[in-house]
This record gives structure tokens, C-alpha cells and sequence, in this order.
């Protein structure tokens, strides 16, 4: 079940290739993971932006500006429950 406040987020619809038998596993795994695949790739990828903008070394300006100006701390907060760290 999803947050209310998730649905306040804007999100877009990508298409991403992903090999069949790492989705069938994770498919098959659903249950043990707590969430559907769908979910568990939504979760990764944002929380590797999270990462990557926290690390400060791939996007500029500073991690905090990139967060504000984007407004992604209330997204990587309700996906991964972490903010950008200042």
C-alpha cells in the first residue's frame, strides 16, 4: 500500500531494459522482498540518485542547492525514507 503523500509526487513513465531473468527473479522473489519488482527498481534508482547527488561528486551545483532546486527531498524521503545530506 502507498503513502498518501506519495501520490503528491509527480512521476514519469520510462521505459528501461532490464534483463528477463533479473526480473523474473525479482518477480519471484516479490513476497521476501516486501514489494513488487516495479517497486524495488523505483526504490533503487532513486535511491542511487539520492547517493550520487549525497557523494557530490556527479552533479553540480552542491548536493543541498540540486535538492532544493528540484524539490527531490520530500521524493527520496517517502521512497527511501533518507533526505540529501547537507
Amino acid at each position: 500500500m502507498e503513502s498518501k503523500s506519495k501520490d503528491k509526487i509527480e512521476f514519469e513513465v520510462v521505459s528501461v531494459k532490464i534483463p528477463k531473468s533479473v526480473m523474473k527473479l525479482l518477480r519471484d522473489s516479490e513476497e521476501s522482498l516486501g514489494e513488487t519488482a516495479t517497486q524495488y527498481l523505483e526504490r533503487c534508482i532513486v535511491g542511487l540518485v539520492r547517493a550520487d547527488i549525497d557523494a557530490g561528486d556527479c552533479f553540480v551545483p552542491t548536493p543541498r542547492r540540486l535538492a532544493e532546486r528540484y524539490n527531490l527531498d520530500p521524493v527520496f524521503k517517502e521512497i527511501t525514507g533518507l533526505t540529501v545530506e547537507a
